[in-house]
């Protein structure tokens, strides 16, 4: 019996390390497939990764050059439209400036002449009415004057009416006082 156990024994152990085996012999192999499998996904990944990178460094360069073109292409539209509204806005304040300059001129000419008319008309007017009021001023002063000259005449011979009848009636100055008072009026009239 003990040796049957013994051998019991002893198949037993050398299943159980058969088993370990396998199970290391398994675990090795199916850790080199693992291995393997990574390597290669991680080869591919790699593979892959670098294609992806090269494909996105064209397009980010050809992406680059479109819009460096692009970018030229729209600056020099740009500044050719700008070079157009340029000259066409010096044109257009040209044009106006001359407009303007014609219209002053032409203004400043129509208000000179116009000044000169008025000044005329001013001055034929101003002519007109210094002549009338001379000629009214000459007319008032000779009747005036023959006024005053009408008027001491009259005086003088009321002077000397009223003589006559003091002289008559025996009051007042004599006749030859009399006589020199009118005489005296009449030299200060005349001057």
């Amino acid at each position: 019996m003990s040796v049957e156990v013994a051998v019991q024994a002893v198949t037993l152990v050398l299943a159980v390390l058969a088993i370990i085996w396998h199970q290391q012999r398994t675990s090795e192999k199916l850790r080199d497939d693992f291995t393997r499998a990574h390597d290669s996904l991680r080869s591919e990944s790699t593979q892959a990764h670098d294609r992806l990178r090269d494909d996105f460094t064209q397009a980010n360069n050809r992406l680059r050059d479109d819009f460096t073109r692009a970018h030229d292409s729209l600056r020099s539209e740009s500044t050719q439209a700008h070079d157009r509204l340029r000259d066409d806005f010096t044109q257009a304040n040209n044009r106006l400036r001359d407009d303007f300059t014609r219209a002053h001129d032409s203004l400043r000419s129509e208000s000179t002449q116009a000044h000169d008319r008025l000044r005329d008309d001013f001055t034929q007017a101003n002519n007109r009415l210094r002549d009338d009021f001379t000629q009214a001023n000459n007319r008032l002063r000779s009747e005036s004057t023959q006024s005053y000259g009408r008027l001491h005449d009259e005086i003088v011979a009321n002077g000397q009416r009223l003589a006559r009848i003091e002289g008559f009636l025996g009051v007042g100055m004599p006749t030859e006082v009399a006589e020199q008072a009118a005489g005296t009026a009449t030299l200060q009239t005349d001057g």
